[in-house]
C-alpha cells in the first residue's frame, strides 16, 4: 500500500478531537451566556408589562379613589413585587402623580423597574 493511503495516524486523531473539544467549549460557554441574557432581558420586559398593566388599572379606576398599594405576581419561579405609590396634587391642583415599582430578584441580585406618570381629574 502507498504511504498516502495508510489512513489516520493516532496522533492526527488526538489533535483533531482536541481542537474539536475546544471549539465546542467556547460554543457551550456563549450559548450558556446567551440563554443566561435572554431569561434576563424577558425578566426586565415582563416588570415592564406589569408596570404597565398597573398604570392601565389605575387609569380605569376613578380619580377619587386612587390608592398606593402592592401586590405579587409569579413567572417560572421568580416572584414581582409591584408597588404602587399614588401622590396626591403635589404637582398641581387636580393632578395625581403615580409611580409603579416592580422589584425582582435574580442571579444577579435585586433588580426594579420603576414607572412613573401623572393624572389629572377629568370632568365628565
Amino acid at each position: 500500500m502507498p504511504s498516502s493511503e495508510r489512513g489516520v495516524s493516532l496522533t492526527e486523531a488526538l489533535v483533531s478531537l482536541g481542537l474539536f473539544a475546544i471549539a465546542t467549549a467556547a460554543v457551550g460557554s456563549f450559548l450558556t451566556n446567551h440563554i443566561q441574557r435572554a431569561s434576563w432581558t424577558y425578566q426586565r420586559s415582563y416588570a415592564y408589562t406589569l408596570a404597565e398593566q398597573e398604570l392601565e388599572r389605575l387609569r380605569a379606576a376613578d380619580y377619587d379613589s386612587l390608592s398606593s398599594g402592592s401586590r405579587t405576581q409569579s413567572l417560572g419561579g421568580t416572584t414581582f413585587t409591584i408597588t404602587t405609590s399614588v401622590l396626591g396634587e403635589v404637582a398641581a391642583p387636580q393632578v395625581k402623580t403615580i409611580s409603579v415599582n416592580v422589584s425582582w430578584t435574580d442571579q444577579r441580585g435585586p433588580q426594579n423597574v420603576l414607572v412613573s406618570t401623572s393624572y389629572a381629574k377629568v370632568r365628565r
